[in-house]
């Protein structure tokens, strides 16, 4: 999760350096110290994370903390890009999906809910001009109509529940058949065991080789008649 948040970082700190030079004028409205500001609080927070990750015992709640942050921090980045009218919204489904994958459906759905309110809090109160976002273009959503703050809002609310369910069943998925697979290998310890049991004591010299008859067993009834350790000729 950490070098995931990492790399995703990385990518947005290198874009806006790209379009910083490239395309100057799209920071006419916002200073990109802001975003440099944010990106840099990231990492430092992820290192943070990193420091107290073999210190705490309950990872489960080191995951809650750092994901439910991740969505505070989409939040800010919607807020620093335009509120509504940023492109950013998209990010929300990042923590979600991390949420799914570590924390199954319980995790999925608590931050797909988080990341609701988030975002519809930020829609309102730009909506009723109680905020601004810093990098708005044009006037507040006080110009539209609330049915579309709504639909904004819903849209984007379906989406961030839909991966949620999606991402946590395939998560679900992919664990109960990593049970099932450390089933069936405790299962093949168990058989292999009694398989070495019965050989190691029955009354007479066992010897196994391979296809081009090297010595691949030699139970103890073996060694005594020969007066060879398996160790000794193990591959001969």
């Amino acid at each position: 999760l950490m070098f995931f948040r990492v790399v995703v970082v990385t990518l947005l700190l290198g874009a806006t350096a790209i379009v910083q030079i490239k395309e100057s004028h799209i920071f006419q409205h916002i200073s990109p110290l802001a975003l440099y500001f944010f990106i840099g609080f990231t990492y430092a927070l992820t290192l943070v994370y990193a420091f107290f990750l073999r210190r705490i015992q309950h990872l489960q709640i080191l995951a809650y903390a750092q994901i439910l942050g991740d969505a505070f921090f989409v939040t800010l980045l919607i807020y620093l890009t335009g509120g509504s009218e940023s492109i950013f919204s998209w990010v929300y489904l990042l923590p979600i999906f991390s949420a799914s994958t570590i924390l199954y459906r319980r995790g999925g759905l608590l931050v797909a809910s988080a990341s609701s309110i988030l975002y519809g809090t930020l829609l309102d109160l730009e909506f009723y001009q109680l905020i601004i976002p810093i990098g708005s273009r044009f006037s507040p959503l006080l110009g539209y109509k609330g049915s579309y703050v709504f639909y904004l809002i819903t849209v984007n609310m379906v989406a961030f529940y839909l991966v949620a369910i999606l991402s946590a069943y395939l998560a679900e998925q992919v664990r109960r058949k990593e049970e099932e697979l450390k089933e069936r290998l405790i299962d093949y310890g168990e058989l292999e065991r009694l398989y070495k049991h019965i050989v190691q004591n029955v009354p007479s010299g066992l010897i196994t080789v391979d296809g081009a008859g090297r010595i691949t067993s030699f139970n103890r009834t073996a060694e005594e008649i020969t007066g060879d350790k398996l160790e000794e000729i193990y591959q001969k």
